[in-house]
């Protein structure tokens, strides 16, 4: 179910007994690396909530070709997983939009790609368990992109 930021809260006080597993990315070009990202965030815990990186962030963090796949698209791609109980888009553009819906969520476990905002994260949180996903290095989208544009040149 794809729900709104305000929600968070709402969905931590319905499952104050279950444990929530929080999982962020942009999931353009969805691919197995995110997947598998996705398999594994769902077995640490009861309840998984998916953030989906919005359009303007990922125009910031990735440049303007980016992302190909819209934000409304990619989250009802992610929704549509079994393994994904509850997909969030937030809304904000700064620095730490992860951070921001981990301290207004309060999951028990967020599973990261990279351990770069763990000390942030902790210091936010400190009950919450980090768990470090070197999966998603398998593949990327960036990669997948370059392959493609590489293969399409004009012979």
């Amino acid at each position: 179910m794809i729900i709104g930021f305000k929600d968070l809260k709402t969905i931590r006080k319905k499952y104050k007994n279950r444990k929530i597993v929080f999982a962020s990315g942009v999931f353009d070009l969805f691919h197995v690396g995110h997947l598998c990202y996705l398999r594994k965030a769902e077995i640490l815990g009861d309840i998984l909530i998916v953030n989906v990186v919005n359009d303007k962030r990922v125009k910031f963090l990735k440049g303007g070709h980016r992302p190909v796949i819209e934000q409304k698209h990619r989250a009802k791609i992610i929704d549509s997983l079994k393994c994904v109980d509850y997909v969030v888009v937030n809304p904000l553009i700064k620095k730490g939009v992860s951070l921001d819906t981990v301290k207004k969520l309060q999951p028990d476990i967020f599973i990261l790609n990279t351990l770069e905002k763990e000390r942030l994260i902790m210091k936010a949180c400190p009950n919450i368990r980090l768990i470090l996903n070197p999966e998603m290095r398998i593949t990327s989208t960036t990669r997948i992109i370059k392959k493609i544009l590489s293969q399409n040149k004009p012979v």
